[in-house]
């Protein structure tokens, strides 16, 4: 093989200087986009800063307090990517029309005022209401058991001799002792 001539050789470093320039314009053509963006950086920048500022006066002058409520979200953020909680999540949008009508009873109730009067007074009613519902069980049940299994119309002498049963005593002595009180009561 023979040597290069000299020809050659400055044919071949012209090339490579060919490249390398072609690159090196590539390069200050990045880098002059580069310069341009950078002299735009400090504009996003003040823009960004002047955004949050705004944003973070609007939030105190509401009383909010910007830290505190994002500390917040992303704990709430966190509960509610919990499984269960996405499954309760499921199971209310799966109940949507039932939540709709119980909204619209809370809305009406709200809306004549039975909604406060059962808040502020609902915790001393409850056992009331409770023991209410339990009567109201038991002589339910009595009747729909009367009514099933049959009964027969008494005389005065049947009703007198009804009147020694125990059972009957009680039911009468309840039913006087109510009719005392709701007569007191009107």
């Amino acid at each position: 093989m023979s040597e290069p001539t000299t020809a050659e050789l400055l044919t071949q470093v012209l090339e490579r200087l060919d490249r390398l320039e072609k690159r090196i314009d590539a390069i200050q053509g990045t880098t002059d986009g580069l310069a341009a963006l950078g002299e735009k950086v400090p504009v996003f920048v003040e823009l960004a800063g002047a955004t949050a500022s705004f944003a973070q006066q609007q939030a105190e002058a509401n009383g909010i307090d910007p830290v505190g409520t994002g500390l917040q979200a992303a704990e709430i953020a966190l509960v509610a990517a919990k499984p269960d909680s996405i499954a309760t999540v499921k199971r209310l949008l799966a109940k949507q029309a039932l939540l709709h009508k119980t909204l619209d009873a809370v809305e009406r109730l709200e809306a004549d005022g039975t909604l406060d009067v059962l808040i502020d007074k609902g915790t001393a009613v409850a056992p009331t209401l409770a023991k209410t519902v339990g009567v109201a069980e038991t002589a339910t049940t009595a009747l729909v058991e009367t009514q099933s299994s049959g009964f027969q119309p008494l005389g005065l002498f049947g009703q007198l001799k009804a009147m020694m049963d125990p059972d009957v005593q009680k039911a009468m002595g309840f039913g006087l002792a109510i009719a005392k009180r709701f007569g007191q009561k009107l």
